[in-house]
């Protein structure tokens, strides 16, 4: 076919025809329904140039590009914030009001007039269900809340950003505690909100996990962001890697009414890092307050027992002193029992023996004392003869003498030097001589 034949159109033709088509079909506004893919927010201008898709099976089925106006998306982010607790970002489902437009140039565009949050806002409650439950299928969701909790939680290991208010606070409330806790704080930066708030704390949390010996507790926090981006705590990934922690995991992450299902699966949370910090300073304080209770406890219970000591050894003296008085009573009356006794048993015996003295032994002491002096002359006469037989006078007869030194006699030569003189006494005389040699003896 030439080219006389054919119906030739311009570009522009084909583009203006298009836009009337658009213009006559599309008269009104829709509401679509679709993923965020990209907000493309330009700050200098305030316009937003998005783009939406549409997925079946993970797979994109759709997609176009939008506009938004500086002024609509200023009313549509303070609405949507102020339901969702949110602000508009990528990868969330919404439920747009828009007018299809086509121009030559810029080609087909959804201009957005309105969002509806509640929309965005139950399907980000869908979202959340799903993952409680996904945690809850897998035995996750209550893991971190079943591991020992630290006593003194001392050694702290912070996910937050330096420069954030929440974390100042904590520093200021752990730090300048007036009780003198001392903590030792390591600080774990990351991008606590927004597209890689996910991965940034999940990275914190696996280099932690890698090193908890050195660690008592994580804490995970942010201060002065209001409710606005706590959507990164609601997603799986994080919440997963939070439940599966080797430490006990503590959250001070925002203000929202909700919780958040990282905060669900936490050990502990709480909305702000001030009342993390005054937390753990009541840890300390709790431990200290039980131990001055113990101590008193301990104080009282010595004081008792040296009480009941006391109250016994009153008693035990107490009956002491009655028991030695009853025996002193008891040894008294016996003795004086025994006196009695004694006196009449003495008397007894004494008018026997007076009685005897006058009446029998007279008779037997005579016959007795006549047997008593003839035994003793004859033992008298006996020892006479042996006294005469032993004196030194017939023992020197009979051929000894007594050998003196120095007016001493001499049994033994031990203490005898040679040139001593020595007296020797006989029977009749006495020599004088002197020692020459000794002589040994056996």
């Amino acid at each position: 076919m030439s080219s006389e034949n054919k119906h030739i159109y311009t570009l522009l033709q084909l583009a203006e025809n298009i836009q009337q088509m658009v213009q006559k079909t599309y008269t009104a506004q829709y509401w679509i329904k679709a993923e965020l893919h990209k907000l493309n927010y330009y700050p200098r201008s305030g316009h937003c140039y998005p783009e939406f898709t549409e997925k079946q099976n993970g797979k994109i089925v759709a997609e176009m590009r939008g506009m938004i106006w500086n002024y609509t998306y200023q009313h549509i982010q303070e609405n949507f914030l102020k339901i969702t607790g949110e602000p508009l970002r990528d990868g969330i489902n919404i439920l747009m009001l828009v007018a299809v437009q086509f121009h030559p140039v810029n080609g087909l565009k959804l201009i957005v007039q309105d969002i509806d949050p509640q929309y965005t806002l139950g399907d980000l409650a869908r979202q959340r269900a799903e993952c409680i439950e996904r945690l809850k299928q897998e035995g996750l969701f209550e893991r971190n809340q079943t591991l020992p909790f630290p006593i003194l939680p001392k050694r702290l290991a912070i996910i937050s950003v330096e420069t954030s208010k929440g974390y100042r606070d904590l520093l200021s409330i752990l730090d300048e505690n007036t009780h003198g806790y001392r903590f030792l704080h390591t600080l774990f930066p990351a991008f606590l909100q927004g597209e890689q708030a996910v991965s940034s704390i999940t990275a914190q949390l696996k280099s932690i996990a890698k090193q908890a010996d050195q660690f008592d507790l994580i804490l995970l926090i942010r201060g002065g962001g209001g409710d606005a981006g706590l959507s990164a705590y609601d997603q799986y990934e994080l919440a997963s890697v939070v439940a599966q922690s080797p430490l006990p995991v503590v959250t001070g992450i925002g203000h929202a009414t909700n919780q958040t299902v990282t905060e669900l699966v936490a050990a502990k949370n709480f909305i702000t890092p001030s009342e993390v910090g005054y937390f753990l300073i009541q840890q300390f304080l709790s431990i200290e307050q039980r131990l001055d209770g113990s101590h008193q406890r301990i104080e009282q219970a010595v004081e008792q027992i040296f009480s009941r000591i006391d109250s016994f050894l009153q008693q035990l003296t107490h009956r002491f002193q009655i028991q030695s008085a009853n025996t002193l009573h008891l040894y008294a009356t016996n003795l004086q029992q025994i006196s009695h006794h004694f006196f009449v048993s003495t008397q007894k015996l004494l008018q026997t023996h007076i009685y005897n003295m006058e009446h029998v032994w007279p008779e037997r002491l005579s016959v007795h004392s006549t047997s008593l002096l003839r035994m003793c002359e004859q033992r008298i006469n006996a020892i006479q003869g042996k006294v005469q037989l032993l004196s030194p006078e017939a023992t020197l007869k009979r051929g000894y003498s007594i050998v003196r030194h120095k007016e001493k006699a001499i049994t033994n030569t031990h203490s005898l030097q040679i040139g001593d003189e020595l007296h020797i006494t006989l029977y009749q005389g006495e020599l004088i001589t002197e020692i020459k040699k000794k002589l040994s003896h056996a």
